[in-house]
């Protein structure tokens, strides 16, 4: 089980669009908002085409707390 969680900011290189969101594995979460991986069709980043990279990271030692500062990079 992993006890790090990472909160992350992706950029579109097309849209230049961003998501903001959180995860346990980001290498894998990147592959996956870039169709590497398999990923859901109605998501943000799947409609969104194009290469998604990060642009920005933060690393939690709770997934409690890097759901509190994803909520907050959000609504700021």
């Amino acid at each position: 089980m992993n006890d790090t969680f990472c909160v992350y900011v992706i950029q579109n290189h097309l849209s230049k669009k961003i998501y903001i969101g959180y995860t346990s594995d980001l290498s894998v979460r990147l592959k996956r908002h870039n169709q590497i991986l398999p990923s859901k069709k109605s998501s943000f980043t799947y409609k969104n085409h194009g290469i998604w990279k990060v642009v920005y990271k933060e690393i939690f030692n709770s997934k409690e707390k890097a759901q509190d500062r994803e909520k907050e990079l959000k609504t700021s």
